[in-house]
């Protein structure tokens, strides 16, 4: 490989580098350019001599005219127009004299390393700086050698590299023939012509600077090799048909028509070009495959090239392939290897060139392909579903049909199915939970019994849809699968659809993305196979999964039992809910005794709390009302943690707009008799101004969130705001969104006695824990922590308020959003 560099050209490069941006900082760092022609001017000694004369163009017509067998034209005008650029370019600034020497003093330690080292590794440099640039003009080298290294030439071959950059296909091929190389960027294409000079590359070795487009083969050669990287985005106009062609698609056309009859074209492209639907690329992968001109498609590791995210390949056309033979698809994963000093750089097997052409490949390597596979899968060359293993198994467009929707006008009331409306665990859908809302624009309406799938992303998310009494509109990504025979039972269809092998042929059938994700499309979703043994087998599988179902939620029953430490049975649970209100009731019933004894007091007996049913008594009467209150209070919170665990085992999620659920709370709490606190609900109203903010969903259980909201509100009234006098006791609730996360934060602030001092989150969820001099046993924070774990939220315990100074603690709730 005539571009490797080595090791001690690198660093003689490195050290000049060093040297000059001590001089030049933008030398080194913006005008990295013409650190080329400069490097040519010191290897022919010149760049002392221009440097201090003014006499240019004497210096330059003597030293040409002396060497012009060893430089061409092209060379002389190419170092012109850089050493010229430079001279000139921030001339007012730039001190040429200490470039010049700082040039000089690394020279002399130059080494035994020929000009073409040095050139190569100062282009490594360039290009390690310009990053942005890599895979522009120039590609990764062993990608270079690789592409070259597919196809074998003659000693005469010629060869047409359009779109070339840096012409680093040339230097892998000797020909006497013809190399004729197109860059429209004058610098990159100047660059180009000295790197050949360096590497004593003869006058066959054209590069000009023009375009490749309206340049296309202007001599009118016929070429035994074309090979290049067309631009992946851009389109090339066609002003006689009116219509446009990608890069890739003229460079195929135009290559076609450029090459001999025993020519090859090879050419790195975006996978676009494999699946796409467009009438110019659906027919051009026809041509291809009717007319026996694609020899082999081969995928190549994704980030390959830095300059794309693109799904990239390497495509050969040889226009004397035999006729009738298969086309062969080679899965690069399996032609590659990471290199051992950089994990993330790709580098391609030693012995791949030769598996290719002596097809010394094992089966996982590469597949054979014959034509009518192709074209039953409508021309599409997508790598995936050629290595994709057969099912035994019936095709879905066999069981079902993809239901045509009917279309209805906007500002239409419609209950709307949404992707996260599907189930990923083969539910049936509750249309009864889908919102009906106006459509803003025409929507399609489906109605009967089959199965709901996404056709976007790595899984189907197979639900199952029974709409006899209703029409429920689908969005654009979502199909609906109605049955066509009837011996299926819909529920193993769904659950076969979730199985890996049925989500392997997604992947494979799938191209290209939509938002990221994986299109699929109708055509071939009706391609994947399931297993589908006889009805009674199908009914006696659902059976057993959903026994099996039972048994998991029964198991992660009795864990949730084990982890709370509750070891009663369910008749216990029971009774434990059923003393629910019946402690209520008494604990209020030692209230109102307390305060009938205190009025008593005043009038007829005096310190009645503190008497005693007879000397032998220890405690006197206050000291045993307050035991009762606070085992009444001991035994209410055992029967809200038995309910906490009963509530957590059955949630009823829902989708819910936190905005409406806390406006709500906050009102009902406003609302409520006995409350002898302020209520504030505030929210950012720039943020929640318009409709959609306010509908912002999350999914909750509603009775479990507004239990964790009560029991906050208790621990405030408990803890915070006893023996405070009416006017200093508030309660704030505020809602947030978060700019960099898809949550939203509910924070709960109140104005009474603060936490003790170094009191933390920990001691507050900790079963058992008090906060305060106040009666009771802790299960308030166990029980919020809990809720909010389940919930996949984030339970906060903050001091003070960014809102007023007057709260004096917050406890804050993060949830996420549905999105």
């Amino acid at each position: 490989m005539k571009t490797s560099v080595s090791k001690s050209a690198e660093n003689f490069i490195q050290v000049l580098l060093k040297e000059l941006i001590l001089v030049d900082k933008a030398l080194v760092n913006v005008d990295f350019q013409y650190l080329f022609v400069l490097l040519f001017l010191q290897e022919n000694n010149l760049l002392q001599t221009l440097t201090e004369s003014d006499e240019e163009d004497g210096i330059f017509d003597s030293f040409f005219e002396e060497n012009k067998l060893v430089y061409s034209q092209s060379v002389r005008c190419a170092v012109l127009d850089l050493t010229y650029s430079y001279f000139t370019k921030k001339a007012g600034d730039r001190n040429f004299k200490a470039i010049t020497n700082a040039f000089q003093e690394v020279w002399k330690n130059r080494g035994n390393d020929d000009f073409s080292q040095l050139f190569e590794a100062l282009l490594d440099q360039f290009l390690s700086r310009e990053s942005k640039y890599t895979g522009e003009f120039i590609q990764p080298k062993n990608l270079t050698v690789f592409m070259s290294g597919l196809v074998e030439t003659s000693c005469d071959a010629n060869i047409y590299n359009p779109f070339s950059g840096l012409c680093s296909f040339g230097l892998e091929y000797s020909t006497e023939g013809i190399y004729y190389a197109q860059e429209k960027d004058k610098t990159t294409s100047a660059i180009a012509v000295l790197r050949f000079s360096a590497h004593n590359l003869s006058d066959n070795y054209v590069v000009e600077n023009e375009s490749s487009i309206s340049k296309w083969n202007k001599t009118n050669t016929k070429f035994d090799l074309i090979i290049s990287h067309p631009p992946f985005s851009g389109f090339v106009s066609n002003t006689d048909s009116g219509k446009s062609k990608t890069y890739i698609e003229w460079t195929i056309l135009e290559g076609l028509e450029a090459l001999k009859d025993d020519g090859k074209m090879v050419l790195l492209i975006n996978n676009t070009f494999l699946y796409a639907e467009t009438k110019t690329a659906k027919n051009l992968r026809k041509h291809l495959i009717n007319n026996a001109l694609l020899e082999m498609v081969i995928s190549l590791p994704s980030g390959i090239l830095s300059n794309t995210v693109a799904n990239t390949s390497i495509i050969v056309i040889d226009k004397a392939k035999e006729k009738g033979s298969p086309i062969q698809f080679y899965d690069s994963e399996n032609l590659t290897k990471l290199t051992p000093t950089n994990s993330n750089k790709v580098a391609f097997r030693d012995d791949v060139h030769f598996n290719i052409k002596s097809k010394h490949f094992n089966p996982n390597d590469y597949r054979k392909v014959e034509k009518s596979k192709i074209i039953n899968n409508d021309y599409n060359l997508s790598l995936s579903r050629y290595f994709l293993e057969d099912i035994d198994g019936v095709p879905l467009k066999e069981l079902f049909v993809v239901e045509k929707e009917l279309k209805l006008s906007k500002n239409t009331f419609a209950k709307t199915v949404k992707i996260s409306n599907l189930s990923t665990s083969s539910e049936k859908l509750d249309i009864t939970q889908l919102d009906s809302k106006e459509t803003k624009h025409p929507v399609f309406t489906v109605q009967g019994q089959g199965i709901l799938v996404a056709t976007i992303g790595e899984n189907l998310k197979p639900t199952i849809l029974n709409a006899k009494d209703y029409s429920v509109c689908l969005v654009k990504n979502v199909k609906f699968l109605k049955p066509k025979i009837t011996n299926i039972n819909l529920e193993y269809v769904a659950y076969e659809l979730n199985k890996e092998y049925a989500t392997n042929q997604v992947n494979a059938l799938s191209t290209g993305t939509i938002f990221g994700y994986r299109n699929l499309r109708v055509d071939d979703l009706l391609k994947i196979k399931i297993k589908l043994p006889d009805l009674e087998i199908q009914n006696n599988l659902v059976q057993d999964i959903k026994l099996a179902h039972l048994k998991q939620q029964q198991e992660a029953l009795v864990a949730l039992k084990k982890e709370y430490g509750i070891h009663k049975e369910d008749e216990q649970s029971f009774m434990r809910h059923s003393l629910a209100t019946p402690i209520k009731n008494a604990n209020d019933a030692v209230e109102e005794i307390s305060k009938i004894i205190g009025e008593i007091q005043k009038s007829e007996y005096s310190n009645i709390f503190e008497r005693k049913a007879d000397n032998n008594t220890t405690l006197p009467l206050k000291a045993y009302l307050n035991i009762l209150s606070r085992e009444l209070e001991v035994a209410r919170d055992i029967v809200s943690v038995s309910s906490l665990e009963v509530g957590l085992a059955n949630m009823v999620m829902e989708k819910v707009s936190v905005f409406k659920f806390i406006q709500s709370f906050s009102k009902e709490l406003k609302s409520l008799k006995g409350n002898d606190f302020i209520v504030d609900f505030e929210f950012d109203k720039t943020v929640f101004k318009n409709e959609e903010k306010q509908n912002l969903l999350i999914s909750c259980d509603k009775e479990l969130l507004k239990n964790a909201f009560n029991n906050i509100v208790e621990n405030a009234i408990k803890h915070g705001f006893k023996d405070l006098p009416i006017e200093q006791k508030s309660f704030y609730i505020g809602l947030e969104l978060p700019v960099d996360r898809n949550t939203v934060v509910i924070n709960f602030s109140n104005s009474g006695f603060p936490m003790p001092e170094g009191y933390t989150l920990e001691q507050f969820i900790r079963k058992g824990s008090q906060g305060s001099k106040v009666e009771g046993k802790g299960y308030g924070g166990y029980l919020i922590s809990k809720i909010v774990k389940a919930h996949n939220g984030k339970l906060q315990l903050e001091e003070g308020s960014k809102i007023s100074k007057r709260y004096v603690s917050t406890f804050q709730i993060e949830l996420p959003v549905v999105i």
